[in-house]
């Protein structure tokens, strides 16, 4: 099998090596550009684009109709490490991202 790559890699010219090589790096930047950390279900897609790009965790709550502010902050801190909304500043998150999408 070894003897096959080297065959098929000398085979290949410099030029079209040095394409290839350049589309790969093209995609894989492509690739990092469009990365979104975590998918959310869509309800709690949907909660995030109502709320306001400032907000606190009784603005998540009530808009993801939970009971308790525990769960709110739940939320609130797994978006936090997700990289979509900046830590609170006097207990008000700020998103980072306007809109999740799919």
């Amino acid at each position: 099998m070894f003897n096959c790559l080297i065959f098929a890699f000398s085979a290949i010219n410099t030029a079209e090596a040095r394409d290839f090589s350049e589309m790969v790096m093209q995609a894989l930047d492509a690739q990092a550009q469009d990365f979104e950390p975590r998918r959310r279900s869509t309800k709690v897609r949907e909660a995030y684009n109502q709320l306001p790009m400032e907000f606190t965790s009784e603005d998540v709550m009530q808009v993801l109709g939970l009971k308790n502010i525990t769960s709110a902050g739940n939320a609130c801190r797994r978006w936090v490490a997700d990289g979509i909304v900046a830590a609170p500043q006097d207990r008000k998150y700020k998103k980072i991202k306007k809109q999740l999408t799919l």
